[in-house]
């Protein structure tokens, strides 16, 4: 393959990747080839698969010290890790809150269920902001 070729092939695989991802999808490589899922999907599973699905497990990088992009590959699985807790936190939060709203001792107690939703929905709203 000329230079030329591999040049267009790249730019097709720029394309290709990136139209996937205007459509709500990731695409990956993987030992099969490039694969493509929902991008809600790929992120629903534990923070090890992320890694492991995009070969940045800290196993893995450690690996490869002899390449210079190990240090940024390295600080990004560090990065989606505390992105992957926060997230599991803010998630739990949401959950406990939820709960609390919806307990009738809360709903009893409250002037009308109105201000309990009201309550609920501003936290709702401080915990997507962040």
């Amino acid at each position: 393959m000329t230079k030329k070729e591999q040049d267009i092939e790249r730019q097709r695989m720029w394309t290709v990747i990136n139209d996937k991802f205007k459509e709500g999808r990731i695409a990956y490589a993987t030992f099969e080839g490039i694969v493509s899922v929902p991008f809600k999907e790929f992120l629903s599973q534990p923070v090890e698969g992320i890694l492991y699905d995009l070969n940045r497990s800290e196993v893995v990088i450690g690996m490869f010290l002899d390449d210079p992009g190990w240090v940024n590959d390295f600080a990004m699985a560090k990065t989606v890790r505390a992105l992957y807790a926060e997230r599991q936190g803010n998630e739990r939060l949401r959950d406990a809150v939820q709960r609390f709203c919806e307990h009738p001792a809360i709903i009893e107690a409250s002037s009308s269920s109105t201000d309990v939703a009201t309550r609920y929905k501003a936290v709702m709203d401080e915990l997507e902001a962040k």
